[in-house]
């Protein structure tokens, strides 16, 4: 990210044991990154971390869906309350910190509830109980966010060196859709779009829900109006406790994720991230990474999807479709640009010629 979509004040670099600070987020268009670099004062080598989000530290206005591994084992879990991560903690080997980044998408709609995926992880050699974390969370509430904070789950406070920088960060959209009625796809068609100069890779991001009679539909991907048995993937995933991972190939489209439907919660909404490497080349078949998630029902879960088209083409449009049934109104479609540094001019919420577009 751009160091100048940092939020004012949202650089917090702890000079000795504490908590970490609420930070007011903008109303704008985009997504909140949280950045943490943390060690927690809890007596243990390792912590939970909590999102706190509008200053609600409610523990039942969240849920999430984990999925990770420790040490040399993996497993999946289902839990009713905002932790989100973990970290070091105060006996964890000399020196070590660890890593976590938090999205937060649609945090200014105001209208379903905001989702959140988090990375973390930690590594504690002596004492073996290192760990990784992919997790797909929200807070059951659709106003929008405001503020924004990362809390120790057990120490409470962090050791000094700790540190939290919090980015609004806009959009290098291409194009945006946001459905006023149900749709069974979404379409963009990059030969009519304003694709900017320098573009290298897309991404492509969806906030969506199902009017399917179920638990959930999925969000399958199509290029160049590819519909036959050219496309295949490699999906984790963990649901409730269960992890499982499962290979398909011959499809007629790539699976980008997993959405709330119509026998899940009011205003739950579920989201996914794909990126796009290398899109307009010609010399290799196209390949996606989509990172995905929702937590309410044990057929959901959190994902990781490694996508391939078996085709050189360039790609000139991409079609999203609904699994199954439609897409409800509120639903949001997005395909970014990802420029090269020296290739971008432009101005971003006011930023002009941003050093990066990613």
């Amino acid at each position: 990210v751009d160091e100048s979509y940092l939020v004012s004040s949202g650089e917090e670099v702890l000079t000795g044991t504490s908590a970490f600070t609420n930070r007011s987020v903008p109303s704008q268009v985009g997504d909140i990154s949280i950045i943490n670099y943390m060690r927690s004062s809890r007596a243990s080598s390792n912590d939970g971390t909590d999102i706190v989000l509008n200053s609600d530290t409610t523990a039942g206005n969240y849920s999430n869906q984990f999925l990770y591994g420790a040490a040399s084992g993996s497993a999946a879990a289902q839990f009713g309350d905002h932790q989100i991560g973990g970290c070091s903690a105060a006996n964890a080997d000399s020196n070590y910190f660890s890593g976590q980044l938090t999205s937060i998408s649609a945090f200014n709609y105001g209208a379903n509830d905001p989702h959140i995926l988090c990375l973390s992880g930690h590594v504690s050699v002596s004492a073996a109980d290192g760990f990784c974390s992919i997790v797909s969370g929200k807070r059951n509430n659709v106003a929008a966010v405001t503020s924004v904070n990362i809390a120790a789950t057990n120490g409470s406070t962090f050791l000094a060196g700790s540190g939290q920088w919090v980015y609004a960060v806009p959009k290098s959209l291409i194009s945006r859709t946001t459905l006023s009625g149900t749709a069974t796809n979404a379409s963009f068609d990059l030969t009519s779009l304003t694709i900017p100069a320098g573009t290298t890779h897309l991404r492509l991001n969806c906030y969506a829900r199902s009017d399917r009679s179920a638990n959930s539909a999925g969000i399958d991907i199509q290029f160049n109006g590819d519909t036959g048995s050219n496309y295949n993937r490699q999906t984790l995933v963990g649901r409730g406790t269960t992890v499982a991972a499962a290979a398909e190939t011959g499809r007629s489209d790539i699976r980008s994720g997993r959405i709330p439907a119509a026998s899940s919660g009011a205003n739950e909404f579920g989201s996914s991230t794909t990126l796009i490497p290398w899109y307009a080349s010609s010399s290799y078949r196209k390949q996606t990474l989509s990172f995905t998630g929702a937590e309410t029902h044990s057929d959901l879960g959190v994902r990781l999807i490694s996508g391939d088209w078996e085709n050189t083409a360039a790609i000139t449009s991409i079609e999203v479709r609904c699994s199954s049934d439609n897409f409800v109104a509120g639903s949001i479609f997005e395909l970014e640009a990802i420029t090269h540094p020296s290739g971008w001019s432009g101005t971003v919420m006011g930023v002009a010629n941003p050093g990066k577009g990613m």
